[in-house]
């Protein structure tokens, strides 16, 4: 079962070292695509949807300016 071996990464994520460890998969995008292998419940930005292996859920990131 997976969820045992994400604990390890715990004290790895507390001290931001966690991005050099194999289990991690980490790249920089404008955008991605999920489609999961089954149903999935997913959180974007505090609500919880289900997506289905039928579903593509895709990303885009936010160019925002902040002015002072």
């Amino acid at each position: 079962h997976p969820l045992p071996r994400i604990f390890t990464l715990i004290p790895k994520l507390l001290k931001a070292t966690h991005l050099s460890d194999p289990k991690v998969f980490h790249t920089i995008a404008s955008q991605f695509t999920i489609q999961p292998q089954s149903t999935q419940p997913v959180q974007i930005d505090g609500e919880t949807y289900t997506i289905t292996k039928d579903d593509f859920l895709t990303i885009t990131t936010e160019k925002r300016t902040i002015f002072y």
